[in-house]
């Protein structure tokens, strides 16, 4: 059935006649039918400009100290303290230095009340808990 009634061959597939007319011009204009030639649309180079690289944040696995807090490191450089009840980031710190180190799993010390973690910078840091 045609589409747009002028009865040619292109008229039984959806927009045939648009991309027949496309590589038409393509070809009218350089002179010659280049298949490695790649056309795109003007929208492709204003999308490029906005392409940003996201990096997927890292946690450690948590450690509850017993009194309703679980302390996780992560690739922020901090040792964050959640609410175990609603999951809620209470409160964090950084580890001093230069840099944002990636920071490992806490191990909890009940006996001192602190919690010991290694860094990518290659140093252990102990933190008083809670924060």
């Amino acid at each position: 059935r045609p589409l747009d009634g002028d009865g040619d061959d292109l008229d039984w597939i959806p927009n045939l006649e648009q991309l027949a007319s496309s590589w038409y011009q393509v070809v009218s204009a350089t002179g010659t039918f280049n298949p490695s030639v790649t056309v795109t649309a003007a929208w492709d180079a204003a999308i490029a400009s906005f392409k940003v690289t996201l990096t997927t944040p890292t946690v450690s696995p948590p450690v509850d100290d017993g009194a309703n807090h679980l302390y996780i490191g992560g690739s922020d450089g901090k040792v964050h303290q959640l609410d175990v009840a609603t999951g809620t980031d209470q409160k964090q710190v950084t580890i001093p230095g230069t840099g944002t180190p990636q920071v490992g799993a806490p191990v909890f010390d009940y006996v001192r009340g602190a919690i010991y973690v290694g860094a990518t910078d290659g140093h252990l840091y102990s933190f008083a808990t809670p924060f």
